[in-house]
């Protein structure tokens, strides 16, 4: 599934997709025209859910002079703050690692960083560290000379391989007591200590603090050993002050404090929090609730003067210490919980006063900052708290304190998680949120960023199949009273004979399926049913579907009333056929098609996308007969080309899934290569060029959002439709429409 503008002015529009122009007396409707770009769906053309949410906050780091830090770990960067935040869901000023921030989860940009965990300063360096659980089974070292105000590369990148160093197996962090580096090696249940930071990533740990030599791996020295002041299970998060060393001992339930940091495996711990003594490790000190004493599974610490702040991860709460701290001390105040004696994650519903699995935490002894791991957020004490459970004074990373999805996506009638595709008809204007399996509904196509839906079809969260259910819907088309999706998961066509514009209005016809129901691809033979859907188009009464995995398009003389044959097959000989390239092979003709993902028609031609043979194919007819080759190619040189190109050019695609025509231009969505190109109608011929894009500087490039998100960048379009009104693009990946107007 798949995944030179001029300055409009206020004339009549024209909704309608024709080569010709059409005055206000040809159409059903007139509007007013967009005058400057802008975006749907965001704040702004600088902002996206990757630059304001998190993947995974895994880590938080509070330097001094007020510089935050944020390890987003699945999606391989730091987001960092020049001054400490002073609103909620403000966005980072840079990121450290993917060089892109706004680029998404996953995404590596040739620079480092693999699932970032912590960083920390040693004088005036920057030392931050990230481990691979993904199946490379590396630590990586990563140092700047100082501390960067914007993105920077680091000056050295050590990979400690497994043997040499093995596997973090969790967020924990590098310490610098002095010149000496610890590193918490939590799969081995130890601290790794070099007597300065090794500048080669073959440099051997001379010692390992909570193993008695560098061969032992066993929690706690052995099989059921019960914890000492030496040992060590699952150590994750550290902090220093002066020379004391605070490790988050988390299986032993319990914090080590070193007045001295340990140089050798003999050296034991002085004080412990959590435990009444260094020889005790259970969850809880062994009672069912937590208390104002006990631990379970801390993941980190950190410390300022005699303030001590820990993340009882497994209590789903925050504890600080005001100190000076003894053994078994109590903490003063609980952060996440309305008091000492409570676990459950959320008590009482989200809100900035809860925690779910909180994993890092930060102070400067005054401000507090807390990375509440399960909530995808980050929440901020502007001062030290006195009061059990009080509210957290900023939240990063949310829209609102009761939200916590993951990159901070809270459906709303003003935003959208994937936008696949737009419509326009008399009734309104149509968004496509593929990700949110739903259609937003607006009266009228919209002319500023700050418009919102009127009515929304379809579910978020879809339980079953339904009438008013949609899943990961991929194509939208109106007109007249008409509205058709490609419903494309649930392998049917939703279909509204006469849209009303209310919300949860039930579809009419689910065409593919036997019943409203119903899902599974070709449901009664192939003659009738549907195989993943994703393109659909409505146009002089007729419905044309791009049925992608049957590999053909359908086109229905009049809108169905019900699950009916089509009266047309476009890419196979009959309707029974569903094979790519009518045969299995990756040869193709101007007869066959290779999962087409996206069909359009004006007044005189039928454009297709034919996506997996790279390629849009023409007919220059309307009523064409069942399996006719196609006129025209654009794409491939000739009829038989099926190559992926192997650079961007004027003359190619690397993936077409979408299509608009209007006033003789044919727009093309040409998904990676992060572009939509257009080309002139009136001279069409095989393999012809491009005359221009949108979403790149040229036509031979095809970085995603160019290095920078902006309002002519692009990250994975999805759709395009050209109306009287303007162009408006679906930016899938920036979750926005780009809205621009009408060329001149």
């Amino acid at each position: 599934m798949r995944p030179l503008f001029g300055l409009g002015l206020f004339l009549c529009s024209c909704q309608l997709l024709p080569h010709k122009q059409m005055s206000c007396a040809d159409n059903e409707f007139c509007e007013p025209q967009i005058t400057a770009p802008f975006v749907l769906g965001q704040p702004d053309a600088k902002t996206n859910r990757f630059m304001t949410g998190f993947a995974e906050p895994v880590g938080v780091s509070l330097l001094p002079g007020g510089k935050l830090f944020v390890a987003d770990g699945p999606a391989n960067r730091f987001l960092v703050w020049n001054t400490f935040p002073t609103r909620s869901h403000q966005p980072a000023d840079f990121v450290l690692g993917n060089a892109n921030a706004s680029l998404g989860p996953g995404t590596v940009t040739g620079e480092f960083v693999i699932a970032p965990r912590h960083l920390t300063l040693a004088g005036s360096r920057l030392i931050a560290m990230s481990s691979d659980d993904q199946g490379t089974l590396q630590t990586h070292l990563y140092d700047w000379p100082s501390v960067p105000a914007q993105h920077t590369p680091p000056a050295s990148d050590l990979a400690f391989t497994v043997n040499a160093l093995p596997l973090l197996a969790g967020p924990g962090s590098p310490i610098v007591v002095g010149s000496r580096l610890y590193l918490s090696d939590v799969a081995h249940h130890r601290l790794l200590t070099w007597a300065t930071v090794p500048t080669s990533g073959s440099t051997p740990a001379p010692v390992a603090i909570g193993q008695t030599n560098l061969m032992l791996t066993m929690p706690n020295r052995g099989t059921n050993n019960p914890p000492t002041g030496t040992t060590l299970a699952g150590p994750l998060g550290m902090a220093t002050v002066g020379t004391r060393l605070f490790v988050a001992d988390s299986v032993n339930n319990r914090v080590l404090i070193w007045d001295n940091a340990p140089t050798d495996a003999t050296m034991a711990a002085n004080v412990v929090l959590g435990q009444p003594s260094v020889n005790v490790g259970a969850i809880n000190q062994g009672n069912p609730a937590p208390s104002a004493s006990s631990l379970r599974i801390p993941f980190s610490v950190a410390v300022s003067g005699t303030r001590v702040v820990v993340a009882d991860s497994g209590n789903n709460r925050v504890l600080l210490w005001n100190g000076p701290v003894a053994t078994n001390a109590p903490a003063n105040v609980v952060l996440g919980q309305p008091d000492k004696t409570t676990a459950q994650p959320n008590m009482g519903g989200i809100s900035g006063a809860r925690l779910w699995a909180p994993i890092s935490v930060a102070t400067d002894g005054n401000r507090v900052v807390v990375g509440d791991w399960r909530n995808y957020r980050v929440l901020i004490w502007n001062s030290w708290p006195t009061a059990d459970g009080a509210p957290a004074d900023i939240i990063l990373g949310q829209p609102s304190e009761t939200a916590n999805a993951r990159l901070g996506y809270t459906p709303a009638n003003d935003n959208f998680l994937i936008p696949a595709g737009m419509a326009r008809s008399a009734k309104g204007f149509f968004v496509l949120d593929q990700g949110a399996n739903r259609v937003m509904i607006y009266s009228t196509p919209p002319l500023r960023g700050d418009e919102v839906a009127s009515a929304i079809l379809g579910e978020v969260d879809p339980v079953s199949t339904s009438a008013t259910t949609l899943f990961q819907p991929s194509s939208i088309s109106a007109e007249g009273d008409a509205l058709a999706v490609a419903d494309t998961d649930n392998n049917r066509v939703a279909i509204w004979r006469n849209v009303t514009g209310q919300s949860q209005q039930p579809m009419d016809v689910a065409l593919g399926q036997s019943d409203l129901s119903a899902s599974t691809p070709n449901t009664g033979s192939a003659n009738v049913g549907l195989n993943v859907p994703q393109g659909v188009f409505l146009r002089g009464g007729k419905l044309y579907v791009a049925d992608s995995s049957n590999h053909r398009v359908l086109i229905w003389n009049s809108l169905p009333t019900q699950n009916q044959q089509a009266d047309v097959v476009l890419g196979q000989a009959d309707f029974k056929s569903t094979m790519k390239n009518r045969n299995g092979s990756m040869v193709a003709t101007a007869e066959t098609l290779n999962n087409p993902t996206a069909v359009l028609a004006d007044d005189t031609s039928i454009y297709v996308c034919d996506t997996d043979a790279y390629r849009v194919l023409i007919w220059k007819t309307l009523t064409p007969t069942n399996g006719q080759p196609a006129d025209v190619v654009l794409g491939q040189k000739d009829f038989s080309g099926t190559a992926k190109p192997a650079a961007i050019s004027n003359s190619n695609f690397t993936l077409p899934v979408g299509l608009s025509v209007f006033r003789n231009r044919l727009y093309v969505v040409d998904q990676s290569a992060h572009r939509v190109v257009y080309f002139d109608l009136g001279q069409l011929a095989n393999g012809m060029s491009a005359q221009g894009v949108y979403g790149q500087s040229d036509l031979i490039s095809g970085l995603p959002n160019r290095g920078g998100l902006d309002i002519d960048r692009l990250y994975l379009p999805l759709g395009v439709l050209a109306i009287d009104s303007g162009l408006y693009i679906a930016d899938a990946n920036n979750s926005r429409i780009v809205a621009l107007p009408p060329t001149l």
